[in-house]
């Protein structure tokens, strides 16, 4: 989307540029610090989407906002998600991220929790007032989202209600919804939009957890810039998986049944046992039937941007926006 470039050339030097503010502050507090903030640093310049600031730019600019707060939003928005990436890493374990080795695995456990934690704290600093109260709704459902998907289900017991609560907390409303909302409260826009902003956010939320639970399953590494199947790997509660469970519920097979279980059970999944599993969703209808769900939040998403008192242009943006996240690569 050349939108989304246009924005990341200019929102990435503002990161930059604060960023290495920040180093000269670091370091006259004790040089031995600025390996902290260096590190914020090498995540920021490995790449990412820098989905959340520039949806709240969006909204902003769409309700015609003026107020100078809304880069500070973007870049706070930023640095709340490299907080994020890095302590999912820590819990985790994956050797990639954007390419380049997790800060984990480059720094160890310790470091790394002090360097997510700086992360948050410059995030903090930046956060606008008038934008505070989703900030916080925003950090907390992260964090809710996140205890969820740690906290031990047997692998039976994954079904998709599970799932996209667990999507609504970590996807839906930490990347879409809160980030559109803090960029309409910024431009002034009425409480019935912000509402709308939310449920639009909700929609978008599930195509794209969704259609990122499928890529990481039957992506491309090289695209993606990270190993696949760590969700499988690590147990995460994808709605793929609760999908296989709820198929091989209903199937006579009990022995294929206790297999998928005690593998999903085991400490590590080896490659092998991988594989055996895509070829399952593939062959039982679940990632059809995963790709289906995608589409029907993606037309309900379609539908919510009708209520939107914005511009037919932005209206179409937002159209746009809804079947890239669908048709993504990576």
């Amino acid at each position: 989307m050349e939108e989304l470039i246009s924005f990341n050339k200019v929102f990435d030097q503002k990161l930059l540029d604060f960023v290495e503010k920040e180093q000269e502050k670091a370091y006259k507090l004790e040089p031995l610090f600025l390996e902290a903030i260096l590190e914020i640093k090498r995540l920021i310049k490995a790449g990412g989407k820098r989905l959340r600031p520039f949806l709240a730019y969006k909204a902003f600019k769409a309700y015609q906002g003026k107020s100078k707060n809304i880069w500070s939003a973007c870049l706070s928005l930023e640095l709340i998600h490299c907080f994020a990436l890095i302590h999912d890493d820590i819990m985790d374990k994956p050797f990639l991220r954007r390419g380049e080795k997790t800060c984990f695995r480059k720094l160890g456990l310790n470091k790394a929790l002090l360097v997510g934690d700086l992360a948050l704290s410059l995030a903090d600093q930046l956060s606008p007032s008038e934008a505070k109260e989703y900030f916080s709704k925003l950090k907390l459902e992260m964090i809710a989202g996140q205890w969820l998907d740690i906290t031990s289900f047997k692998p039976q017991n994954i079904k998709e209600k599970l799932t996209l609560k667990i999507i609504t907390l970590k996807t839906s409303d930490y990347t879409f919804s809160r980030p559109l909302q803090i960029g309409g409260v910024l431009a002034g826009a009425g409480q019935t939009q912000i509402n709308f902003l939310n449920k639009l956010g909700c929609k978008l939320g599930f195509v794209f957890q969704i259609q990122d639970d499928i890529l990481d399953a039957f992506g491309n590494k090289k695209r993606l810039g990270k190993n696949i199947g760590q969700d499988i790997k690590s147990g995460k509660k994808t709605l793929l998986l609760a999908y296989l469970i709820q198929t091989l519920n209903k199937t006579k097979d009990r022995k294929l049944k206790k297999n998928l279980i005690k593998k999903l059970g085991g400490l590590k999944l080896s490659q092998k046992d991988f594989h055996w599993i895509k070829s399952l969703m593939v062959e039982l209808g679940v990632l059809e039937k995963a790709r289906a769900k995608a589409k029907l939040f993606k037309s309900q998403a379609k539908e919510e941007i009708f209520n939107l008192k914005i511009s037919k242009k932005d209206k179409e943006f937002f159209i746009q926006l809804t079947d890239n996240l669908l048709e993504r690569e990576k």
